[in-house]
């Protein structure tokens, strides 16, 4: 009987290792496709978009500023109107973006499309890896709350991992309950 019960604990001891490295292994996955970069075509709709709106208030500004204001050189119409005193850098991001923004962006396309990291993920991509990461991570605590619930029945205290989804921790408590009332 002794060995009998020495050994369904060493199963279930190498049954909850194996689900914990799989866990392990299954976060450290998830945490690299958090991390890796979006694609070019989706990082570069937002970009454009961005640099279209600096643009329009850069517009804005300098012909607001044209009309009312009396200049009597060129050197004051690019610097006093464009730009304003004392000169920083998101007012010349305005006035480059609004004097040249489809060179910006057919120079910056071209640049940035040779130097993208080819390990980035579309969207649509990373969140259904994300969230099937998340539901094998979920299963697999299940099944390794279980099987430390059965090893508790059997008088053997379990440390839960740290990490442990205090969701799973507490679906398993409310099922308990229900079993008992």
């Amino acid at each position: 009987m002794a060995e009998k019960l020495s050994k369904a604990i060493g199963n279930f001891v190498a049954e909850m290792k194996q689900r914990g490295d799989a866990i392990t292994s299954f976060r450290a996955e998830l945490e690299q496709i958090e991390k890796q970069p979006m694609k070019f075509d989706e990082w570069w709709t937002g970009f454009s978009e961005e640099l279209d709106r600096i643009a329009a208030n850069g517009r804005e500004r300098f012909v607001d500023a044209a009309i009312s204001r009396s200049l009597e050189t060129k050197t004051e119409i690019f610097l006093g109107l464009v730009i304003d005193y004392p000169v920083n850098s998101d007012a010349v991001m305005r006035f480059l973006a609004f004097a040249f923004n489809a060179e910006l962006k057919r120079n910056l396309t071209k640049t940035l499309q040779e130097i993208w990291p080819k390990d980035s993920i579309g969207a649509e991509e990373r969140q259904a890896k994300v969230a099937e990461l998340r539901s094998k991570i979920k299963q697999l605590e299940g099944e390794e709350e279980q099987i430390a619930l059965e090893l508790e029945e059997l008088g053997i205290e379990v440390s839960r991992r740290p990490d442990l989804s205090p969701e799973v921790f507490l679906e398993f408590r409310e099922t308990d309950e229900k079993v008992i009332k």
